[in-house]
């Protein structure tokens, strides 16, 4: 996991991870968040188990993707478990509407991935790179971690937010 406190404010915008409201013991508002990536320009939304859900072993993040870039540049592993979605990006038609390559890494081979897509990723299994190679039409990520703190790693030279 990565993100310096020097990272969490960048241009005035907030970057992950945002300070979600807490309504009740159950009812989060998501508050909009910015990516640590410059090529994601559209707010995020995320729920974050260490912030948001008394240390639930529960975090989740969603981005609008708009064009390619290296999004994880190198294999790596955790202790949890991982789910990543890629879908298009028209809510009305997730499926239809994707139009991009996508390479990803698990256990050094790389996938090329050009179908809306759940990738499972098991606690110590080796995977990475995350690219996004073509971007045709807006695509929708989504990353869910069993952890109570999100995973994120350093961007790529290039990739970051200024």
């Amino acid at each position: 996991m990565w993100y310096p406190e020097e990272d969490l404010i960048k241009n005035g915008r907030e970057t992950m991870p945002a300070e979600n409201v807490r309504h009740s013991k159950n009812i989060i508002e998501l508050k909009p968040m910015y990516s640590i990536f410059k090529q994601v320009q559209f707010p995020q939304f995320g729920t974050f188990g260490h912030m948001d859900m008394d240390g639930a072993p529960f975090c989740l993040g969603w981005s609008y993707i708009t064009e390619p870039f290296i999004m994880v540049a190198e294999p790596h592993t955790h202790d949890f478990n991982q789910y990543l979605y890629f879908t298009g990006g028209d809510p009305a038609d997730v499926y239809g509407s994707f139009d991009g390559e996508m390479e990803f890494g698990i256990e050094g081979d790389i996938q090329s991935i050009t179908y809306p897509a759940c990738i499972y990723v098991p606690r110590g299994t080796l995977h990475g790179p995350y690219i996004f190679k073509t971007v045709n039409k807006p695509m929708m990520f989504m990353d869910i971690v069993i952890n109570p703190m999100p995973s994120v790693r350093q961007p790529p030279p290039g990739s970051r937010q200024e």
